[in-house]
């Protein structure tokens, strides 16, 4: 095998990489906003929490939904904002509910966005990510949405078998409310 033919091996993508990819996909968005004539929204650290756990949870389980470690069910974007102390607080005792008071959970009024993405280098997965979420009319009228203010996004490499075509997976969480 002459040294043209041999193939070559990318390097394994790095949390480097999938912070350079968030990132990039919140300027693709705005850029998206500002062409649309809706307003840019700002990144808060709080949602990048979220959507990181988010897009972890992604490789395992692609949906809205998220099964915890005790076989509960949660809405994920609760699961996760509960996780990090980030929004409302739900509190069962002030509902009425004191038997449910070890099920208490911190909610944020926004809206989560998931889908995969794939691509060769960094920049086309970005866009992949911009392009799955244009072909989802429910997704993109989200995404565009002039309700909302503030986005956190999370990005993962990882293989999920029910999606194999997938190389990585992006949450992005939206909320009308800065809680940081």
């Amino acid at each position: 095998v002459s040294e043209a033919e041999t193939p070559v091996t990318p390097p394994k993508p790095t949390v480097k990489d999938e912070i350079w990819i968030a990132n990039r996909v919140f300027e693709l968005l705005n850029e998206e906003r500002k062409a649309a004539g809706v307003h840019t929204r700002e990144m808060l650290t709080g949602l990048n929490r979220i959507a990181g756990l988010r897009s972890e949870q992604l490789v395992t389980q692609f949906s809205h939904m998220y099964k915890d470690e005790n076989g509960r069910s949660w809405i994920g974007a609760d699961f996760a904002a509960t996780k990090y102390k980030y929004g409302e607080y739900f509190d069962w005792n002030e509902a009425g509910c004191p038997e449910l008071a070890d099920q208490n959970y911190y909610t944020y009024s926004g809206a989560e966005n998931c889908c995969g993405g794939g691509g060769c280098t960094n920049e086309e997965i970005a866009q992949s990510i911009i392009n799955s979420f244009k072909k989802s009319p429910g997704h993109w009228a989200s995404l565009m949405s002039e309700d909302l203010y503030y986005d956190g996004i999370g990005v993962t490499f990882g293989v999920n078998p029910e999606y194999p075509e997938v190389e990585c997976w992006c949450s992005v969480n939206s909320s009308a409310e800065n809680y940081g």
